[in-house]
């Protein structure tokens, strides 16, 4: 029971941060969010975990790709099952921290994806990534400022290296990095991305769609 509560209060958390271009969502938008970011369903519990502490839901999700980069993380030893939090919970250990605060590069993976073909694909989301992604989600509970910057740059890097290579729609990226979609947008153009998924005027129009190609 406590832990459907905390999966209802993350669902009611993830509708709060998404929001259709014309405005808030309704009840009738809801199960498309939902398989927009089935892929990818980060549960975030700031106000009763420390900095440090992180925990991802699969909530019964049916992504190959995530689960080949928890499975990646956990042989890795940078994160691990979380028996009391249920079946679907884990968490970075110190190792993982310590290896989200290392530099990376994204090119290579992009380099990969690009080289990939239909029988040797690179997993849609690598370890590194999720280890980084999960490392950036709590910069609102640490105080130190440059800690959130960096915290945040992280996630806003991670996310756009998903994009980049294809492997989420901008909808998802921006969610991912805790910006809006105009915001993301803009921030994601003035990096030098576009040129990978299309023009400023494209990520206009795949905001506008609403994308729920994930």
């Amino acid at each position: 029971m406590a832990l459907q509560l905390e999966m209802d209060e993350a669902r009611r958390h993830m509708y709060l941060l998404l929001r259709a271009p014309d405005g808030p969502m309704d009840s009738e938008e809801i199960p498309k969010v939902e398989r927009i970011h089935e892929a990818l369903f980060v549960f975030r519990r700031a106000r009763r975990l420390p900095p440090g502490d992180f925990v991802i839901k699969k909530d019964g999700c049916r992504s190959t790709s995530l689960d080949l980069a928890l499975k990646d993380a956990v042989e890795s030893g940078e994160v691990k099952h979380d028996p009391e939090g249920g079946l679907d919970t884990y968490s970075l250990t110190e190792r993982g921290i310590a290896a989200a605060k290392e530099p990376w590069d994204a090119s290579d993976l992009i380099e990969q994806a690009d080289a990939s073909t239909a029988k040797d694909q690179v997993a849609d989301i690598d370890h590194k990534e999720l280890v980084s992604f999960l490392y950036a989600e709590f910069p609102k509970t640490w105080t130190d400022p440059d800690m959130k910057k960096k915290a945040a740059e992280w996630g806003f890097e991670a996310a756009c290296s998903m994009h980049r290579r294809g492997k989420v729609s901008i909808t998802t990226a921006s969610w991912m990095s805790g910006m809006d979609y105009e915001g993301f947008m803009r921030a994601y153009a003035a990096a030098g991305n576009i040129s990978c998924p299309g023009t400023v005027e494209d990520i206009r129009r795949d905001l506008k769609a609403f994308d729920s190609t994930d």
